[in-house]
């Protein structure tokens, strides 16, 4: 289910009210719902993915979250409020305090040493992922968030394109990038298809907040067609983009194609190859050929290839 949050009020695709969102209990970080919606994720037994457009916004909203939970998590014998014992008893049931200790002892033998914002919310089950962390770092918090371990993962929207992490619920903090242009279909579709996970949830959540102001830029960026992928490998116009020269270099060196013949056959296999089987591109690209003819038969010509390579 796809949902935008203006305020408290949850609104589907075509921005009509479909609900609200109403914390059972006080969270004193929580200005924008987003710690209440993480603890009621989390006392269903599910987990939640956070987009962020920048890594500072990742880092305080973990924080934020990670104080939340601990203040309505820890122990209180004098509170009598049955709706805070609820939440207390769910969320001290739900987060595993051993389990998540040993994530801390992973990321200690780091080469890079343990992180100490990264410390201080792992303790109450809420991870981040961004550039700034090693590759090794952001394996173990994968690792981890996919098995359960930890339930809440704040990150950069980087991390929704070639990495496998879905969850019950995806919250994107904010509908514009890290340059403050809106964010296109296709970011926006990458983020919210992380919502659900096949063969484990039976439904999947994702809440967009945005501002009163920005209601009708969301409203397009929600509702409309994502843009067509293009291949990069086109440079526009007759030439060749510098990717595509750098590919067919590429697979010459590697020795993947020793023949004039097998860098051709290479290069029918990409997406620019299909777009100009498709489409009247063939003669403004490639500069000579016609439809009929095998994709990028003159590829070889525009880089000077002889019929046959050396061997690398």
């Amino acid at each position: 289910m796809l949902s935008v949050k203006i305020g408290s009020t949850l609104l589907d695709t075509g921005l009509v009210p479909v609900g609200s969102v109403l914390p059972a209990v006080e969270l004193q970080h929580d200005r924008e719902n987003i710690s209440w919606l993480c603890l009621e994720t989390v006392m269903a037994g599910h987990s939640i993915l956070i987009f962020c457009p920048i890594k500072s916004w990742v880092e305080k909203l973990s924080e934020a979250i990670a104080k939340d939970f601990f203040n309505v998590g820890r122990p209180d014998p004098t509170d009598r409020d049955e709706a805070s014992c609820r939440v207390r008893s769910s969320i001290q049931k739900e987060l595993d305090g051993f389990k998540l200790g040993e994530v801390l002892e992973q990321l200690k033998r780091c080469p890079s040493s343990l992180d100490q914002t990264l410390a201080a919310t792992l303790r109450f089950g809420v991870g981040f992922h961004h550039a700034g962390l090693t590759t090794d770092e952001r394996d173990i918090l994968e690792g981890n968030f996919k098995s359960g371990v930890i339930r809440v993962l704040v990150a950069t929207s980087t991390l929704s394109s070639g990495v496998n992490l879905p969850a019950r619920r995806v919250i994107l903090r904010c509908p514009m990038t890290y340059n403050g242009q809106l964010m296109d279909r296709l970011a926006y579709k990458q983020m919210v298809g992380r919502a659900g996970r096949k063969g484990v949830d039976s439904a999947g959540e994702s809440i967009l907040i945005c501002k009163e102001s920005e209601r009708e830029k969301v409203r397009e960026l929600v509702s409309g067609e994502s843009e067509a992928v293009m291949s990069c490998l086109a440079g526009g116009g007759t030439r060749l983009a510098a990717s595509m020269k750098r590919a067919i270099l590429e697979v010459i060196v590697s020795g993947a194609a020793t023949t004039r013949q097998e860098v051709e056959r290479y290069a029918s296999c990409t997406l620019l190859a299909a777009q100009i089987e498709n489409t009247d591109q063939q003669n403004s690209i490639l500069g000579r050929g016609g439809r009929g003819q095998a994709p990028l038969h003159c590829l070889s010509a525009w880089t000077g290839l002889p019929g046959q390579l050396p061997r690398p």
